[in-house]
């Protein structure tokens, strides 16, 4: 799949996230240990205890915000990776994959649309475009007739690849790109990317919708946290993530590999 530049005109996509530091925090508004573990389980939790869990959560709530758009995409930025054949593996001409599952901290998430002109002939690659929002084509990559529609809607650009390209197949699909800071895989060294590195995994539609789960989870755990309400969902890192490829199939006989998103194991 071609990775699109997903720079955005409403914000600089190549400024750096800023993450929180969620130790340093003054001693004085730190609990005590003896505030930290009541000796009733069911007892409340007590005040100070309840404002340094808000903390923390508004801190985790913060930061994926942040995230969001904070990292260029473009092509070549990053190596790209996505879940194919019961694996993550390099997309195009790549050919290094993780194995069944990676590690690694997130830092940083774009929302995307791509237009597919319906084949994977060489010839049709020019009519791939991509959109930010799934309404207005951003970018395209061939340089005829179709780059005219950069700026118009997607509907417009389907409407001529359907009736003036004879295009029948052409569709619009929601991907998502994330920034992983890898620390592990299935295949360590073998997977011929060093701990560190940062790259792209792609999501599909499938796929993305582990990763939209995971993230209302950590919002409703910060809102349980801002409420004085006891939650083990947020950990020390929720962005260290585990993805794992899974073989996914339907009442069809069709099958395909998709990833699922998870905390991060020790």
């Amino acid at each position: 799949m071609a990775l699109r530049n997903n720079n955005h005109n409403k914000t600089n996509a190549d400024q750096a996230a800023g993450f929180e530091d969620f130790d340093d925090v003054a001693v004085a508004d730190r609990p005590t240990e003896a505030q930290a573990a009541p000796s009733d389980p069911k007892e409340r939790l007590k005040p100070a205890v309840i404002s340094d869990a808000t903390r923390r959560a508004q801190a985790f709530k913060k930061e994926l915000e942040e995230m969001r758009d904070a990292v260029s995409f473009g092509h070549g930025v990053l190596p790209a990776f996505k879940a194919t054949n019961g694996a993550i593996r390099e997309t195009g001409s790549g050919t290094r994959s993780f194995g069944a599952w990676v590690q690694g901290r997130l830092m940083g998430y774009s929302p995307f649309w791509q237009v597919s002109p319906g084949g994977s002939e060489s010839k049709l690659k020019g009519f791939v475009a991509f959109s930010n929002d799934g309404k207005i084509i951003d970018s395209v990559v061939g340089d005829g007739v179709e780059r005219t529609y950069v700026g118009k809607t997607v509907a417009e650009y389907l409407d001529y690849l359907h009736k003036t390209e004879g295009l029948s197949d052409a569709g619009c699909k929601p991907y998502m790109n994330l920034a992983i800071y890898v620390v592990g895989s299935d295949k360590g060294e073998a997977a011929g990317l060093a701990s560190g590195e940062v790259v792209n995994i792609v999501l599909s539609k499938t796929s993305m919708t582990s990763f939209t789960a995971y993230e209302e989870k950590l919002k409703l755990a910060a809102r349980a946290a801002a409420m004085g309400l006891p939650t083990k969902a947020i950990s020390e890192d929720p962005f260290m993530l585990r993805f794992e490829a899974e073989v996914a199939n339907n009442n069809k006989g069709q099958s395909w590999t998709k990833l699922t998103i998870e905390p991060a194991r020790v």
